[in-house]
């Protein structure tokens, strides 16, 4: 089994959230799943994670950042296959709302990168299960448009239905997982939930590849 697992650089302010993305990378690995990380070229701004410090404003190369987390293990994203692929994981992080889509500044009326968009498609067309943490249920949501009946967490807030028409919001906890077996879609909050430690948020994402891998 091979699993595609979806970057937007490195920190959870612009880029891929790190806990989120190595905690996804074990909880395959746990289950002999090989993984091959994916990101899209281009690059970004770098905030400074201290607190006080004044931002410097530096620009990082996106994949080159992701490889930061994946050691070395990351592709360019039009280099995916989904063919070659019997997963697709996106991790979060504000790199998935900004860099992944525009998310962050338009919401649900928003888009997704192409590049991503006809991978999620291609995935979601071949029955292939989709495993989405934090705010990637939203990307993946906003990919999948046209398809209508789309069920996802973003963690115990199911508000969010006021700004969608076509996804229904289930209320999950950081250590569970919410499952859409019609489309094969598996979300689990992890960091949506502010207060979630990472043993929790742990438990959710290995809940989610768990009942992804039953799709298989």
């Amino acid at each position: 089994m091979r699993a595609a697992v979806i970057f937007s650089g490195c920190g959870h302010k612009e880029g891929t959230e790190i806990n989120e993305a190595v905690l996804c990378l074990l909880a395959l690995e746990k289950r002999g799943i090989d993984w091959v990380g994916f990101a899209p070229e281009g690059t970004f701004t770098a905030r400074s994670y201290i607190k006080g410090r004044t931002e410097r404003g530096e620009e990082r190369d996106i994949i080159d950042e992701a490889a930061r987390i994946a050691r070395g293990n990351v592709q360019p994203l039009n280099a995916l296959n989904p063919d070659h692929f019997h997963y697709l994981c996106l991790p979060g992080g504000l790199g998935a709302a900004k860099i992944l889509s525009n998310y962050k500044s338009k919401g649900f009326e928003g888009e997704v990168i192409e590049e991503l968009a006809s991978k999620i498609q291609a995935f979601h067309m071949q029955n292939k299960p989709i495993v989405a943490i934090c705010i990637s249920p939203a990307v993946v949501a906003i990919a999948l448009k046209n398809q209508k009946g789309i069920t996802i967490t973003l963690g115990e807030d199911t508000t969010y239905k006021e700004s969608s028409n076509w996804v229904t919001f289930k209320s999950c906890t950081a250590d569970e997982c919410v499952v859409d077996i019609k489309n094969r879609i598996i979300s689990t909050p992890a960091y949506m939930i502010e207060e979630a430690n990472r043993f929790q948020i742990a438990m959710g994402i290995d809940k989610a590849i768990e009942e992804a891998s039953q799709f298989l």
